[in-house]
């Protein structure tokens, strides 16, 4: 109890964002995959192209600065756990840790997903 008391106003507040920017994206994700996409493919194929495009406007608008805010706020967590106490490399390394999960929709989408994606925002042509 007495460390929550101790802990500054900045750390809480990057905390409170930092949790709550990954749990968005995380939402994001999951209604993209479980709830729009099957929706989406019940669609007659020229609809189904359009709707997609939308969904991945959507989604690339708001994503990768979320992604990027989320794991911005962890990297400054980790680095004021090091500065704080040299005992905390626990705490360190799960920001750390946190930071980069965050980021990572970035490089898997572009690694994994980009040619998929090409192909549905050419309208689906191989």
């Amino acid at each position: 109890m007495a460390d929550l008391v101790q802990t500054q106003l900045p750390i809480r507040l990057a905390q409170t964002m930092g949790l709550t920017t990954a749990g968005l994206l995380a939402g994001a994700s999951f209604s993209f995959s479980l709830v729009a996409l099957p929706r989406i493919l019940e669609s007659p194929t020229p609809l189904l192209l359009q709707q997609w495009k939308n969904l991945y406007t959507s989604g690339k608008s708001f994503m990768p600065p979320l992604a990027l805010l989320s794991s911005s706020l962890f990297f400054y967590l980790a680095s004021q756990a090091r500065s704080r106490s040299p005992s905390s490399a626990d705490r360190f390394w799960g920001y750390v840790a946190a930071g980069v999960l965050a980021l990572s929709i970035v490089p898997y989408t572009l690694v994994f997903m980009s040619g998929t994606n090409a192909r549905l925002l050419g309208g689906g042509e191989r």
